[in-house]
């Protein structure tokens, strides 16, 4: 069976950005069914289980999907790292996370600046 990317993307918690940038990365299977793509559930259930495979190898972060690995919005996050509790670079125009980092704030290791 296939999941639609939005379907795959919820069932992850990540954005449908992300699924689409890991099939363009050649990360996860997919077939392409007329204009969109669908990504088989036997993938998905492998991720879940296992949580290390290569859907969740990239260790860089959007400020979504940052906000959503710390579970709190995307404002929250804008704050944490305007005061320096979040470690975070601007690139252009956009945030990047680190995972490792976000960790570490986690685990209550804060980096000031």
């Amino acid at each position: 069976m296939y999941l639609k990317v939005k379907e795959a993307a919820a069932r992850l918690g990540v954005s449908a950005a992300s699924i689409y940038r890991w099939a363009k990365l050649g990360q996860i299977p997919v077939r392409r069914f007329g204009g969109s793509l669908r990504i088989p559930e036997a993938v998905l259930a492998k991720a879940d289980e296992s949580r290390t495979g290569p859907l969740v190898s990239s260790s860089i972060l959007t400020l979504r999907e940052a906000a959503q690995y710390l579970k709190v919005s995307r404002t929250t996050l804008y704050d944490l790292v305007g005061r320096g509790l979040v470690p975070g670079r601007r690139v252009g125009s956009v945030w990047r996370f680190h995972v490792g980092q976000l960790d570490e704030f986690l685990r209550g290791k804060v980096a000031r600046r």
